[in-house]
């Protein structure tokens, strides 16, 4: 077979440019880090309203097909899908709004309050915590000096903090400032979330053409085709992991209140949030939670830590399972390092995403390889024959 020497030179040059220009780049962008977060981080600040209205269209989407289930038999006489799709989203925005004006006006001040209460009783805490500690080393003979010198700095950073605090109420008009304008980012993407739920097809067929029209057919299939599997993989692992949470956090509260823990919604809030975050989310959460008991009643720090251990058990082996089952895919090790990963990129809400996005990347990475080992095997085969 006669080969093009032109031809093949000609390629070798053209994958060597690509080699070298993709390499400058990369090292650029290594070089430039600092500017590179900062120029991303003023475009998320002005693109915010519509990242906003992405993620709530994305959050509701699920409520509003829901909802379209519904109402269908009262629909049957129109000749469009236009008037169920409008009730939808009013019924699902009216409902979800009514839970944030109720935690608003229920749930938020006695999260203020224990927080207060908990901030001002902590010298007295620290100095009954003092007692109790010195007591139980007393009875084995073993000095308390070290105690005592452990815990009056705290005492005195908690002093301090009240001052510390006071130092940033001339800041009080700025922060207005910004909560000001994160409520008109909020309204502008709650307005920009109603255009997408109500174009949402729409919208998917010109990313269709697009797709299409760049790449060829077999692409332009795979393309769709894995991003829909990730759209799915996204999708119930955030909706699951959020209704997985909500209900550890009332569990939580419930099981408190009955036991007569202190702090039961501040802790339940904070274990329930964290909860969020895969695998190190609970412990952190635990931790947390036995600290504060911690300070105000040893003894019923470890009733907690029990109670909070034995939840946790429920979760992981019938809960979760149950609401998510295996929506990642991704074993222990993975999932670690996404979270490592993410939270040290962009913090709690990495850890969060990382999670899922991670078992995107795994799948699409675990499929080439596999569509790969396949097609050699295949060409194997043939030859054999």
């Amino acid at each position: 077979m006669r080969i093009d020497k032109n031809k093949t030179y000609a390629s070798m040059a053209y994958y060597l440019f690509l080699a070298i220009i993709s390499s400058a780049a990369v090292i650029l962008l290594f070089l430039n880090l600092k500017y590179v977060f900062q120029t991303i981080s003023v475009l998320v600040r002005v693109l915010s309203p519509l990242i906003i209205g992405f993620v709530l269209a994305y959050l509701l989407n699920r409520p509003v097909k829901f909802t379209e289930k519904v109402l269908t038999p009262f629909f049957k006489k129109c000749k469009t899908n236009k008037p169920r799709r409008v009730v939808s989203i009013i019924i699902t925005y009216v409902f979800i709004l009514t839970i944030v004006v109720l935690i608003a006006i229920i749930v938020f001040p006695q999260l203020v309050e224990s927080f207060y209460t908990l901030f001002e009783s902590l010298p007295q805490y620290f100095s009954a915590l003092q007692n109790w500690v010195i007591n139980i080393l007393g009875k084995f003979n073993i000095d308390t000096s070290s105690v005592q010198s452990f815990v009056m700095p705290w005492q005195d950073v908690v002093a301090n903090l009240g001052k510390t605090i006071e130092t940033y109420i001339p800041q009080v008009f700025e922060i207005s400032i910004q909560f000001a304008v994160a409520i008109g980012n909020l309204l502008l993407g709650i307005l920009f979330s109603i255009y997408l739920l109500d174009s949402k097809e729409k919208l998917l067929r010109q990313i269709k053409k697009v797709i299409y029209a760049v790449l060829n057919e077999e692409r332009g299939e795979g393309f769709i085709s894995f991003f829909e599997q990730s759209n799915k993989t996204f999708s119930n692992f955030i909706s699951g992991k959020i209704l997985e949470s909500f209900l550890f956090t009332v569990a939580s509260f419930v099981i408190m209140t009955i036991m007569g823990l202190p702090y039961a919604l501040l802790i339940s809030v904070i274990v329930g949030i964290l909860n969020i975050i895969p695998f190190i989310g609970p412990f952190i959460g635990a931790a947390i939670g036995v600290l504060i008991i911690f300070i105000v009643n040893p003894t019923q720090a470890l009733w907690f830590l029990i109670m909070i251990i034995i939840l946790q058990q429920i979760d992981g082996s019938i809960l979760g399972p149950k609401i998510l089952g295996d929506s990642t895919g991704l074993s222990a090790f993975w999932v670690l390092v996404a979270i490592i990963l993410g939270g040290g990129l962009f913090g709690f809400w990495g850890m969060v995403v990382s999670v899922p996005v991670f078992a995107v990347i795994y799948s699409g990475i675990a499929s080439l390889i596999n569509d790969k080992i396949n097609g050699k095997i295949g060409r194997k085969s043939e030859k054999s024959d």
